[in-house]
């Protein structure tokens, strides 16, 4: 328990092995407030870039296999945002980067205040949605 406590109170102690590290600042340059954390033999790293918080999963060998980024309503794409207004109100907005497929998840909510989470790809085609 005390060894819980402890990285709970002290962060992480995760260390990525140096190609995870490479393959980082080479994506991340200007990244800051790294933490590091393990996670099924996968190296995770939250982190801000540009005011911007960011999430980037690497394997073993640090392979950026996927990274999220926290938008402001502003940042989205101008389709996906007119589109999006036209919905409700913008809550929320992460574009998520795997395997350099980008897609969009929003969360909107509408004149009833019923909340909804949609997932959207860079075109601002709707693939899914469902009531929060």
């Amino acid at each position: 328990m005390d060894d819980f406590l402890k990285k709970v109170i002290d962060g992480s102690e995760a260390t990525p092995p140096e190609s995870c590290l490479l393959t980082f600042d080479r994506n991340f340059p200007k990244a800051i407030n790294i933490d590091w954390s393990e996670k099924e033999a996968k190296f995770e790293a939250i982190f801000y870039q540009e005011d911007i918080e960011y999430i980037a999963m690497f394997d073993q060998q640090g392979l950026l296999e996927k990274y999220t980024m926290y938008l402001t309503p502003d940042l989205l794409p101008v389709a996906i945002k007119t589109h999006m207004d036209q919905l409700g109100e913008i809550m929320n907005a992460v574009l998520i980067n795997e395997g350099n497929q980008l897609l969009y998840e929003v969360i909107i909510r509408d004149a009833n205040l019923k909340r909804y989470v949609l997932m959207v790809d860079q075109l601002g085609k709707v693939l899914e949605e469902r009531k929060l």
